[in-house]
């Protein structure tokens, strides 16, 4: 089958995280697919020249990164039966969505428009991966995905993550309000900064 291969308390959460961005990124490279604007034959440009975003698109876009903030709060709080309940609420919505909600609005087909086909692939990339965890369990310790190995690579793709505005912020409020801790948001914070420095030499020293 095609689990066969998924061993007990393994982490899978890179995958799941890498399947939600590559939707998000497709999300924001073509609007007018997800905006209903597709009818008219210059809607990415009419979006643009209008500076206003609309309504449908904006919904869709907040949905998208609340499943994958939704996500991050699951995969901490280690729950399978709310990581079940997401799976299933996402595959009704997305279904619906992308065959019926999303083609009627643009009066296009799905098979015929290669974004949606596309957004498509990276969710039951998403779906298996995430039943892959259900089935696996999560880890006993959940680890950061970002700090697993010691490089030069690994410190350029660390330096990029704490340069991204508000991702940091947002990834270590999330882990403080939903770790078992006695330390206050700024007290965490501060034995974040102290971790990633301590992580940074360690990439330096290895890679020399």
């Amino acid at each position: 089958g095609i689990f066969t291969r998924i061993r007990p308390n393994e982490d899978y959460y890179l995958h799941i995280f890498i399947s939600e961005l590559l939707c998000f990124f497709i999300l924001l490279v073509s609007p007018q697919k997800f905006s209903g604007l597709s009818k008219v034959a210059e809607g990415g440009v009419q979006l643009i020249i209008s500076n206003r975003i609309p309504v449908y698109y904006l919904l869709i876009l907040l949905q998208q990164f609340l499943i994958i903030m939704v996500d991050r709060i699951i995969y901490l709080r280690q729950s399978i039966e709310a990581k079940m309940v997401l799976q299933l609420v996402s595959l009704l919505f997305y279904h619906a969505l992308l065959f019926f909600v999303l083609p009627q609005s643009n009066g296009e087909a799905f098979f015929h428009s290669p974004t949606l086909v596309l957004y498509y692939i990276g969710k039951c990339w998403y779906w298996y991966w995430s039943a892959a965890q259900m089935k696996s369990g999560y880890p006993v310790v959940a680890e950061s995905i970002l700090t697993k190995s010691f490089s030069f690579v690994s410190y350029i793709i660390y330096s990029v993550y704490r340069a991204i505005p508000f991702l940091y912020e947002l990834k270590t409020a999330l882990e403080w309000a939903t770790s078992p801790t006695t330390l206050d948001v700024f007290q965490w914070f501060t034995l974040e900064d102290i971790y990633g420095s301590l992580y940074v030499c360690e990439c330096r020293w290895e890679s020399y």
